[in-house]
């Protein structure tokens, strides 16, 4: 494995063995070899098309949101039972 000692994580820090056990997360990960295939390379999974797959999940996210939409005892939509935390906003709404 190989890791970004460059980031906020490492930088400064007088022990690296200690940043990253304690302190380093996936964002510091940069490249990883499992049995000597490169499976993480620049923190991405070579040949994955991750566009293609956050697509496909957004779609799978739907379909169980509307699901659940069907079976809520109490009738609720998707919006209603997942509301955003923030009300989004859009240029137009003048923010």
């Amino acid at each position: 494995m190989l890791v970004k000692t460059d980031t906020a994580t490492f930088a400064p820090t007088l022990d690296p063995i200690r940043s990253l056990v304690y302190y380093a997360s996936v964002r510091d990960v940069d490249t990883v070899y499992v049995d000597g295939r490169k499976v993480l390379e620049g923190g991405r999974i070579p040949g994955l098309d991750e566009r293609a797959v956050n697509a496909r999940m957004g779609a799978l996210l739907r379909d169980v949101a509307g699901f659940l939409e069907r079976i809520d005892v109490h009738g609720r939509s998707a919006a209603e039972r997942w509301a955003p935390a923030y009300p989004r906003r859009t240029v137009a709404d003048g923010a």
